[in-house]
């Protein structure tokens, strides 16, 4: 997909935080698609998902999932992004001790410009992750080329 745009999806059941977070985000940075979910099947089923270069959840979910079991869900699907988790209650990630998993956690109620400065540094880490990849895959295409020329 080419788009200049980076793509967020931003995962929580309360209405208020997703309508806050679209608002801000589009207000602060126009470069950023946001969308929002209120339920972990739609995200998963959004056309978009493999594009995405910053997860933002909410850790305590309603329902049979919470956000860090649906991240790690999404991270064995072998997708790049990082995560950044919100949560009103004190949280620890011992299920990412060994996972290459790339996550932030922001304290609810927390400070939207810190939530902002936060958000950035994910995606300059999304952004790098994406063009080594790049990099990584011209260098595979190159190699096979240049294999190939030796063999004619």
């Amino acid at each position: 997909m080419n788009n200049d745009k980076q793509i967020i999806f931003i995962l929580d059941d309360e209405d208020q935080i997703l309508e806050m977070f679209k608002k801000f985000l589009s207000d602060m940075a126009p470069s950023y698609d946001v969308f929002c979910f209120n339920n972990h099947e739609d995200l998963l089923k959004h056309p978009l998902l493999k594009y995405v270069s910053l997860f933002i959840f909410d850790v305590n979910l309603r329902g049979d999932i919470t956000g860090d079991e649906l991240a790690l869900q999404i991270h064995d699907q072998d997708h790049p992004a990082p995560f950044l988790f919100m949560s009103g209650k004190g949280y620890t990630f011992e299920s990412f001790n060994d996972k290459d998993l790339t996550y932030d956690y922001l304290s609810k109620p927390f400070n939207l410009d810190s939530g902002l400065n936060r958000i950035k540094v994910l995606l300059k880490v999304s952004e790098q992750y994406r063009s080594h990849q790049d990099e990584k895959t011209k260098f595979q295409i190159t190699l096979k080329e240049f294999d190939l020329h030796h063999l004619i």
